[in-house]
């Protein structure tokens, strides 16, 4: 393994372990630009979706869950991008501050307690009313687009509920 270390414009020292042997350092600091929205893609599934709280504990069932997870985070993007757009059309003719955006940890959480029952209720008109409810739903709660911004770090310890589970398994 190869340790790189540079810093960041916070002052922070990154540090990476690296199988690259061949890229010179200077390339480091745009090659984990890059990476960041698979980190971020990680977060999500892990602190928003929960990928990590099983609700079995044979192999099929963990796989079952994980590939659960994975389809919920593909439909919440799917609707943050049409909430995002519901969002914008009242802002476009005016000057604002920030762009606001939907929450992606409420559209998980909408689409797990609402979408489900309005895609199978078996009702079109119905559906249809309560799919349009959800997206009105989706576009009320919203947070501001911040761009450039920056926080220090602080690691967080592991969830007690995943703690908890990881002790059970």
């Amino acid at each position: 393994m190869r340790v790189v270390r540079f810093k960041l414009k916070s002052g922070e020292t990154e540090t990476l372990l690296s199988n690259l042997f061949d890229l010179p350092e200077s390339e480091f600091p745009a090659l984990y630009a890059m990476r960041w929205g698979v980190e971020t893609y990680y977060h999500k599934l892990k602190e928003i979706v929960g990928v990590e709280q099983f609700s079995g504990r044979t192999p099929n069932s963990v796989r079952q869950d994980f590939w659960a997870a994975l389809v919920m985070l593909l439909f919440a993007q799917m609707f943050q991008r049409d909430a995002d757009a519901e969002i914008a059309k009242p802002q476009e003719p005016l000057p604002v501050k920030y762009l606001n955006r939907a929450r992606t940890s409420h559209i998980v959480v909408t689409l797990r307690d609402r979408f489900i029952f309005s895609a199978l209720c078996g009702y079109p008109k119905l559906a249809t009313f309560e799919f349009r409810s959800v997206m009105d739903e989706l576009a009320r709660v919203v947070s501001p687009q911040r761009p450039g911004r920056s926080f220090p770090r602080n690691p967080k310890p592991a969830a007690a509920a995943n703690l908890l589970l990881k002790s059970r398994l």
